[in-house]
């Protein structure tokens, strides 16, 4: 799920002065309102030029419950009972329509406004879908390769959907499931059939540099995001090697806790949040390597430690080490990190006297 939080709790620990440079206010000596020769309120800073609200990613699994408190609110219950409460204005996933598959009566399109709450559990053991099955198999880019849950286009990721495009037969909707490889081939791509039967595609967005970019989610929860222009084939297991984790699969989410050395040769260890934001183990670090995406649950990471302005290395715990950039997380536009070493006043460390960040 990709909302926005509607509130940033964090910013009470904050003293005036960083918060208002946070919010990208310039200082004025102007910014004064006055009635009669009286001052009622005078300011040392102008308006603001962005706010301190934060986009909230979260797997399904880590919920326990969405309970819908507004056309585009909602309150997210996590799995450990925490609550966060969300808005989705400038994303689809609260507000639109909600698809259940009954096994008796098929596929239902509930409205957003007829929604009371919605509460995941474990998928039955009888449970036969009709939808189809998870596409797995292995993304191939300039900068390696990814094996995983393979979503095209960031939509189509079932044995059921559709791959459209023409050839010079005419127009296709070719299912996934049929389908070993996709190419790239420009501005058209080349699907080889089970069969070994070879078609080249054009003329749609599932098959051109207009598609949205290919994700592949790994067993670990790692996923990457692979534009059009890095991606160069895809190869489809023939049958899915897994579906995902099952719902019973997904640990309740634990603070972030971890060790935080500072430029100026401090050391303070306790509670993180991290960009003023992030405190749960299951929430995501988001950098680019080149053009490929990378968002990385917090929980799979061992070690942060800022490079330049604007890319970090980071280490995982399984050893392997990426340097990550052009993203708020890792670079100079991350607001900085709290570190709780007593419950009520937390020590804030700006990004720029960040040494390093390790996570228990």
């Amino acid at each position: 799920m990709n909302v926005s939080k509607k509130e940033n709790n964090t910013l009470q620990y904050l003293d005036e002065e960083t918060l208002k440079e946070l919010q990208g206010c310039e200082p004025s000596s102007n910014s004064e309102t006055s009635f009669l020769g009286v001052t009622l309120w005078k300011s040392n800073w102008s308006g603001y030029k962005r706010d301190l609200l934060h986009q909230f990613v979260c797997r399904f699994g880590d919920m326990s419950k969405i309970k819908v408190t507004g056309s585009h609110e909602a309150l997210i219950t996590l799995r450990n009972g925490e609550t966060v409460e969300v808005k989705g204005s400038g994303y689809n996933d609260l507000g639109n329509e909600i698809r259940v598959f009954d096994e008796e009566l098929g596929l239902i399109n509930v409205d957003w406004d007829r929604i009371q709450d919605i509460q995941f559990t474990a998928t039955p053991a009888s449970f036969e879908s009709k939808m189809g099955t998870p596409m797995t198999g292995e993304v191939f880019t300039n900068n390696g390769s990814f094996k995983g849950l393979i979503q095209w286009d960031k939509d189509e990721r079932l044995s059921d959907d559709k791959l459209d495009g023409s050839s010079s037969d005419g127009k296709l909707s070719i299912p996934f499931g049929k389908i070993t490889s996709i190419q790239n081939s420009g501005s058209s791509a080349t699907v080889t059939m089970r069969s070994g039967r070879e078609l080249k595609l054009s003329g749609t967005n599932d098959v051109n540099g207009s598609n949205k970019g290919i994700v592949v989610t790994m067993e670990n929860g790692l996923r990457i995001h692979v534009p059009w222009d890095e991606f160069e084939k895809v190869v489809y297991d023939e049958k899915g090697t897994h579906s995902g984790p099952a719902y019973g699969a997904f640990a309740k989410p634990t603070l972030l806790k971890g060790k935080l050395n500072t430029t100026q040769g401090d050391e303070m260890a306790g509670e993180i949040r991290y960009d003023l934001d992030e405190g749960f183990d299951f929430e995501f670090i988001q950098g680019k390597k080149d053009d490929i995406e990378y968002l990385i649950p917090i929980k799979l990471i061992k070690s942060i430690l800022p490079k330049n302005h604007e890319y970090s290395l980071v280490e995982l715990k399984n050893g392997e080490k990426l340097l990550l950039g052009s993203s708020q997380d890792l670079g100079e536009k991350n607001q900085g990190v709290l570190v709780f070493q007593n419950s009520k006043n937390p020590d804030y460390v700006a990004w720029e006297n960040v040494e390093k960040i390790t996570f228990d």
